[in-house]
């Protein structure tokens, strides 16, 4: 763009001005190229380590493509350097970050210290609502009733009420409280994924790919979206399109096995049971009680001539088979009792 231009221009006059370097960034960061901003960013912060908000703005891009840890780093950087002016903004993206990495009472400390300065802010009342919710469930449902005195007809609050109901499997009545939110807030940030992942739980693959599109869109790094989509194309036998969203998923440290098992499935399909093999193994170590992955492991071996291997696997499918048999055989039989 020409904001962008002009910034680049400006460095052929003053090359190592790092407040050039700082708004060049604000400018990628606005247009969301956000590989470029934090390129730009990191260079204001090596001519000039105290710029506060190169630090802050360099966080949020690198939570937005999925880089959590050098986000920690950079937010921690802004509100040390400057911590009055980075406070409202660095405590809300260190918040999120945090419960992106599964830190959530680190999240929930942040996001109180944020809360105290804006006790009204919908935004922060959800995401620390949220953020609660594996830890503390009695905090979780309190904030959640000071939303709705707050603001009842709050998308944030509709949206609440689809997450319960998608929690509960109500699947329809999901789908209608997240649609009640997108019109409220159809530019939500993961409101498109949410309305997918309804479609792709009830095995809806076309309305699902259709939804987890506009995400991808909108936010070309939301991993979940890549890894739906990705599992959307195996089960569509088209590997090729799957394996560029499944890699995606992969690099961005998705935390499920299950990304190895369709990547194995999607190479299967592509033939190439030597790579199918490596990832179909990752889920057997994972999961040493899922006899379906060993079936499949049996299938590569196959296609690879390697009789040996391919025995070894079907003996542990049948094994692992078998226990599943008699345990659900057992629970049948203490329902019963009951």
């Amino acid at each position: 763009g020409k904001p962008a231009q002009e910034c680049e221009a400006a460095l052929k006059i003053v090359p190592g001005s790092p407040d050039v370097f700082q708004n060049l960034g604000l400018v990628y960061h606005l247009m969301n190229q956000y590989q470029n901003a934090i390129s730009a960013f990191e260079k204001a912060l090596k001519l000039d380590p105290q710029l506060w908000a190169s630090n802050l703005f360099l966080g949020i891009a690198c939570y937005k493509t999925n880089q959590f840890d050098r986000a920690v780093v950079a937010l921690k950087g802004a509100l040390d350097s400057n911590p009055k002016s980075a406070e409202i903004e660095g405590r809300y993206w260190l918040g999120v970050t945090y419960k992106a990495l599964g830190q959530h009472q680190e999240a929930a400390r942040e996001l109180e210290k944020r809360l105290e300065l804006t006790p009204r802010d919908i935004e922060v009342l959800y995401v620390l609502s949220d953020t609660c919710r594996s830890f503390a469930p009695e905090k979780s449902a309190e904030l959640l009733q000071r939303m709705l005195e707050i603001d009842p007809h709050s998308y944030r609050v509709k949206q609440m009420e689809a997450e319960a109901l998608e929690q509960q499997e109500k699947y329809p009545q999901a789908l209608e409280a997240y649609q009640a939110a997108y019109r409220l807030k159809p530019d939500l940030p993961g409101l498109r994924f949410a309305l997918g992942s309804v479609h792709w739980k009830m095995r809806q693959f076309d309305e699902a790919a259709r939804w987890l599109g506009k995400e991808l869109d909108f936010n070309p790094h939301h991993a979940l979206s890549h890894y739906q989509l990705g599992n959307i194309y195996v089960y569509q036998n088209q590997p090729a399109k799957a394996l560029v969203h499944l890699q995606q998923a992969l690099d961005a440290k998705v935390p499920l096995t299950d990304v190895h098992r369709d990547l194995g499935k999607a190479l299967v399909q592509l033939k190439r049971y030597d790579e199918a093999v490596h990832h179909f193994s990752r889920v057997a170590e994972a999961e040493p009680d899922d006899d379906a992955i060993h079936a499949l492991l049996a299938g590569a071996y196959r296609k690879l001539g390697r009789r040996d291997e391919e025995e070894k696997e079907l003996r542990l499918f049948q094994e692992l088979n078998q226990k599943k048999l008699e345990r659900v055989q057992r629970q049948t039989q203490s329902a019963r009792r009951r």
